[in-house]
């Protein structure tokens, strides 16, 4: 990676990355700050397959011009995930891009 780069977010990506934690996808939503009534409708329309689930709501996230690898290190880490938050900021964020402070206290739930 380049200085100052921040490889660009795409679903593929993420549902790689995040296979692991598919299950979790509700509150992971949540922690991205995606509407309770929108990860509700989700919900209701796919509740058969989590993967489902996931990829719907990645898919809404990744809409909002916000979206970030910081952001989501930051929500993966509020949801006591920190090797998996650490591991992506060291694969797909440069020290110069990343806003992340290790000493977050946020809670999402």
């Amino acid at each position: 990676m380049t200085e100052g780069y921040q490889e660009k977010l795409s679903l593929h990506i993420l549902t790689k990355e995040l296979k692991d934690v598919t299950a979790d996808w509700f509150q992971l939503g949540v922690c991205l700050k995606i509407r309770h009534s929108r990860l509700r409708k989700i919900e209701a329309d796919h509740g058969h397959s989590v993967e489902r689930c996931m990829t719907e709501m990645l898919t809404l996230w990744l809409k909002d011009s916000n979206s970030s690898w910081d952001k989501l290190t930051i929500a993966l880490n509020s949801m006591d995930l920190r090797s998996l938050a650490k591991r992506l900021r060291g694969a797909y964020v440069t020290p110069s891009t990343s806003v992340f402070m290790s000493n977050v206290s946020y809670v999402c739930m």
